[in-house]
């Protein structure tokens, strides 16, 4: 068999690395991981270089490390093997090659679903998961998530209402207060300036008509941002505002529930909630909803230790 051969990226490689992406590959994937190739960048923070690999004159593998500008402790990296040329040990070489070429010894991450071919190779190079998120999908106009809905009672002393009312530069601060305190234990926030970027556009994005807000006391306690998510579908995060809100679970539930009834209004079909386990009042509550479909998702890693044992 002949060998394989890695070199860096080219212009011409687009296409030949495009047509990498498998069949089955998800929406996740095809976002966050496949479209992270691509040519070089130098600039500041933002760093990325791509290698691809080739054997008998054919492009049948690429690997991309690059920078995560909000959460710097890792490395984002995606390593892709055309179908026909798996567990041949090509994405082990190109492994190997983003160790070589990484800017420094950061462990390597990428989300890949539970059992995909993403999944197996991470498990067969040693890598961890280190968070999952339980990819929950709600029916809105179904009779069991209306009944569910109904019983989230707002604790006293809180009102639950939309968010077409609060001005983008309090939900722009609401948004990074959330996600600071959600990240802090697993993959905490290193640059707050481009926390505050991806904060802007993610609140240009937003349904302001679908989600909802809790206060309590006059002070903002429940955050529940909805985002058109295709054909009457909503993609929706949602959690309290610090982790010891009093009657957390309760205050969430009642925003989550408006936010379920303004959809199911709306002729919405979808709502995919994104969250993860270790929210501490998002998880609990999904717990007990009525489900419509769940497509979880692994936030895997691989550190330069493993490297030199599993490769």
């Amino acid at each position: 068999m002949d060998a394989v051969m890695v070199r860096p990226w080219s212009d011409g490689d687009a296409a030949e690395v495009a047509a990498l992406l498998a069949s089955d590959a998800t929406p996740v994937w095809a976002n966050q991981g496949h479209a992270l190739h691509g040519p070089a960048w130098r600039e500041g923070r933002r760093w990325r270089q791509t290698w691809v690999a080739e054997r008998a004159g054919h492009l049948i593998g690429a690997v991309t490390v690059a920078t995560n500008r909000v959460h710097d402790g890792r490395l984002l990296c995606a390593v892709e093997v055309a179908e026909q040329h798996r567990r041949r040990g090509v994405g082990s070489e190109l492994l190997r090659q983003a160790y070589r070429g990484a800017p420094d010894s950061r462990p390597l991450a990428a989300k890949v679903a539970p059992d995909s071919a993403g999944h197996h190779f991470v498990a067969a190079v040693g890598g961890l998961a280190y968070q999952r998120c339980d990819g929950v999908t709600l029916d809105p106009s179904s009779p069991n998530v209306q009944a569910w809905a109904a019983g989230a009672v707002a604790p006293h002393g809180a009102r639950v209402e939309p968010l077409d009312g609060w001005a983008h530069e309090r939900l722009v601060a609401a948004f990074v207060e959330q996600y600071l305190w959600v990240h802090e234990g697993w993959s905490p926030v290193t640059s707050l300036d481009a926390l505050d970027d991806v904060a802007r556009s993610t609140i240009d994005e937003h349904d302001a008509t679908m989600g909802s807000v809790a206060v309590v006391d006059g002070h903002l306690a429940a955050l529940v941002l909805a985002f058109p998510a295709g054909d009457h579908q909503l993609e929706v995060v949602a959690e309290t505002q610090s982790r010891s809100q009093p009657h957390g679970a309760a205050v969430l539930a009642a925003a989550l529930a408006r936010t379920v009834t303004a959809a199911a209004a709306a002729g919405m079909t979808a709502l995919e909630l994104d969250g993860h386990v270790t929210d501490p009042h998002l998880h609990p509550l999904l717990q007990s909803a009525p489900v419509v479909t769940s497509n979880p998702l692994l936030l895997v890693e691989h550190s330069s230790q493993q490297a030199g044992a599993d490769l």
